[in-house]
């Protein structure tokens, strides 16, 4: 009888677990999708204002002009804002712009009620078709257990393009422009894609880099200023 009884306990404990994080991810301030199609792989987040924020990690270069073709598609097929897609290259393949705007547009139309924590690893969100994870470095995978501060508040973002026709010269290869990016989920967490030499880790701070460049006051100050928007309250 006491076996019988333990396991009807554990089992009860567990479906009201299972019960507790269904009612809590519907109660959630977001809901979330995710998406892998050939080589690329997606989260979207969409606050209750329907403001989002959309991780891409492909696995080819993509190179300013690929990541600029996927992000204006991207964001004139769906209603957004170029700056709430973020595209994070993890590979040296050929460039694949097709696959990461599908991965996008199943990603998008797969949202449902999500819990959103932040933690030593990175930001997590689950919903019933289970737990993605993007990593401080921008890697998004899948998690096994939600762990950290739960995430809230609406999303903002801000991108910014530096003309650097006349700028200085970079290692290499003189760039056109240059790109700075930030995104912010309420008051815990910040995604942030510049070039990796203009960009450090910090508290609450997801980071995307881009290749480096040599410094120049423009980048640098675009970039403070999309970060200081990116963090300003509604």
């Amino acid at each position: 009888m006491r076996k019988r009884s333990s396991r009807r306990l554990a089992g009860c404990i567990a479906i009201e677990l299972l019960f507790g994080l269904a009612a809590a991810a519907a109660d959630s301030a977001y809901r979330a999708g995710g998406a892998v199609f050939g080589h690329a792989r997606v989260l979207a987040l969409v606050d209750r204002q329907r403001d989002a924020a959309v991780i891409v990690n492909v696995d080819f270069r993509a190179p300013l002009e690929i990541a600029d073709q996927i992000g204006a598609l991207a964001a004139k097929t769906h209603g957004l804002d170029r700056s709430a897609i973020l595209i994070h290259s993890t590979g040296e393949g050929d460039p694949a712009p097709q696959d990461a705007l599908t991965a996008i547009s199943a990603a998008l139309s797969t949202l449902a009620p999500a819990a959103v924590r932040f933690g030593v690893t990175g930001l997590m969100a689950s919903t019933a078709a289970g737990c993605t994870l993007v990593s401080r470095d921008s890697q998004i995978g899948t998690c096994s257990a939600m762990e950290g501060d739960a995430v809230l508040g609406p999303i903002r973002s801000a991108f910014r393009v530096v003309d650097l026709t006349h700028g200085l010269q970079t290692r290499g290869v003189a760039p056109r422009y240059a790109t700075v990016q930030a995104i912010a989920l309420g008051e815990t967490v910040l995604m942030v894609s510049a070039p990796a030499n203009l960009v450090s880790s910090a508290s609450g701070r997801i980071v995307a880099e881009l290749p480096p460049m040599d410094p120049d006051a423009r980048v640098a100050e675009a970039l403070a200023a999309v970060i200081a928007r990116a963090q300003t309250k509604r």
